[in-house]
């Protein structure tokens, strides 16, 4: 996750904060997070160019080492071939293919404009997303592009592009809603437009499309018809604008926003957090999102047993820091239901495990008062 002036990285235990007392980035705010392959973090910067950090090394990428002459990086996309393709404020489109550097721009290609927002690749084909001029795209060869003037798309200013398993192209721009586009039949279709939408996610699991807005909160398009908004009012979300969506293993939507970093789930948080050494084997313990979800300021927790033995239910705060041990005993096989009570403690997030001899879990849970 990206800061202000801050790399934090979080496992569901501890937080890991990187900044210029104990790494190589510098004092600046952080646009743009990409992983390749090797899991190593590219970092994208709006003063000091990019970083590179393989879990040990840190390595800077700016104008004494590189073609980066717009220390100001927008996006930075790595793609099915491991080549980070990286979008820049003025400098245009550059490639890093191992160690050789290409930059694209009005003069020796295609591109629409060098200011990039945007990108994305299917079948290495790159689809890059412009401030003013709309998309450009490029096989490696030949651009082609699609703005408001020649193409079904509403506006040309793009801020996020995603593709689906179908391969339709979903483009989110700032001031003319969400685009699809059916590449295939060249069939543009035009959705809704709540304003300027910063950021776009496909969950192709369960056909839905989020988006997140400035000033108007996180949005849910589903099955290319129905629409629900989520903002401070109806739910925990801590601010109107949205800068950023990722969507983890668990099915967890990570929801960055200019007022903190929101964790959300339909059917529950599922935190991938358990115990080294420990095997799970979900047939013998069964543990449920609490309920309500986000609640204020009693929740229930409820769990299977399927073998007797010790149980173990506590509560921790976001930091790992025990809260409270709720049941600490030994229970037959059955059905168990323990009510918490936040009363006493701040809003927040926090965890709930359970422990027995051969299996633990954890989930989380939201105090909003």
């Amino acid at each position: 996750m990206g800061a202000t002036h801050t790399i934090t990285k979080f496992d569901w235990l501890n937080w890991v904060v990187f900044d210029t007392s104990n790494s190589l980035l510098p004092y600046s705010s952080y646009m743009t997070i990409a992983i390749d392959s090797h899991n190593t973090k590219w970092i994208g910067t709006i003063t000091t160019g990019m970083f590179k950090f393989d879990g040990i090394n840190w390595t800077i990428f700016d104008t004494s080492n590189s073609p980066i002459t717009s220390q100001y990086i927008w996006i930075i996309h790595i793609d099915e071939s491991d080549i980070k393709w990286i979008g820049t404020l003025s400098n245009g489109l550059l490639k890093l293919e191992d160690t050789t550097w290409t930059i694209y721009d009005e003069q020796n290609s295609g591109i629409p404009e060098r200011r990039i927002r945007a990108l994305n690749s299917e079948n290495h084909i790159k689809w890059i997303g412009t401030n003013s001029r709309g998309i450009g795209t490029f096989n490696d060869t030949s651009w082609t592009i699609y703005n408001s003037t020649n193409s079904g798309i509403s506006y040309d200013r793009i801020s996020d592009i995603d593709i689906d398993r179908e391969n339709n192209k979903w483009i989110s721009t700032s001031g003319g809603g969400l685009n699809k586009f059916n590449s295939i039949d060249s069939i543009w279709s035009v959705y809704f437009n709540p304003g300027f939408i910063t950021c776009l996610l496909i969950d192709d699991s369960q056909n839905i499309k989020w988006m997140g807005s400035t000033g108007g909160g996180l949005y849910k398009f589903y099955n290319d018809t129905g629409l629900v908004n989520y903002t401070p009012d109806n739910s925990p979300m801590p601010s109107y604008t949205v800068y950023d969506l990722s969507l983890d293993s668990n099915g967890n939507l990570w929801i960055a926003t200019a007022g903190g970093l929101a964790v959300f789930n339909e059917t529950g948080i599922i935190s991938g957090v358990n115990d080294p050494g420990i095997i799970n084997t979900p047939v013998s313990v069964r543990l449920f999102q609490n309920y309500p979800n986000p609640f204020n300021p009693e929740t229930r927790i409820k769990y299977a047993l399927k073998n007797s033995g010790n149980v173990k239910l506590s509560v921790f705060d976001i930091t790992g820091k025990l809260i409270q041990i709720l049941v600490n005993e030994n229970q037959k096989t059955g059905d168990y239901e323990v009510l918490f009570d936040g009363q006493s403690l701040p809003s927040g997030a926090y965890f709930y495990k359970i422990e027995t001899a051969d299996y633990n879990e954890t989930r989380l849970m939201m105090l909003v008062k």
